[in-house]
């Protein structure tokens, strides 16, 4: 009776991966970021994020760039955290003429968690790599394979 149990759980997880399943459960488990997990998908994409928090001191606002390593939605699907790579810090002046960005001397962060307390904005920017990259890397992974 466990086989069974094994033999169909093995199988409903393959079904599940297969393009057919997951190009229409996608859009549901994803809701308005599924454009981006496609793109990232696909092997030739990432995607970075600008995070305005909600810190502030003589009107500027700390924010953050990086490369998305993590984002979780909560039930309402707002940001519920995002972490980010390579993390660059600055800060933000909201002036009359709009938003001025400050960048400021730092060493990058390699990793920060942001959470939905600390959130106040956050835009999200596919950037698609080089060709070049995309094999560069596909070689690396081929070669640890190996």
């Amino acid at each position: 009776m466990l086989l069974v149990g094994v033999v169909t759980g093995v199988i409903a997880q393959w079904i599940v991966q297969r393009d057919a399943v997951s190009g229409k459960t996608d859009p549901i488990a994803f809701g308005w970021l599924n454009p981006a997990v496609q793109a990232v998908k696909k092997g030739d994409s990432f995607v970075v994020a600008y995070v305005l928090t909600k810190t502030s001191h003589d009107g500027f606002i700390v924010a953050y760039e990086g490369t998305v390593q993590q984002l979780a939605l909560d039930e309402d699907q707002s940001i519920k955290l995002v972490i980010l790579n390579d993390v660059d810090r600055f800060l933000v002046k909201i002036s009359e003429s709009g938003l001025d960005r400050v960048d400021t001397s730092s060493t990058p962060i390699t990793q920060l968690q942001v959470t939905a307390a600390e959130i106040a904005n956050v835009a999200l920017e596919v950037v698609q790599a080089p060709a070049a990259d995309v094999e560069a890397v596909a070689q690396e992974d081929a070669a640890e394979r190996s």
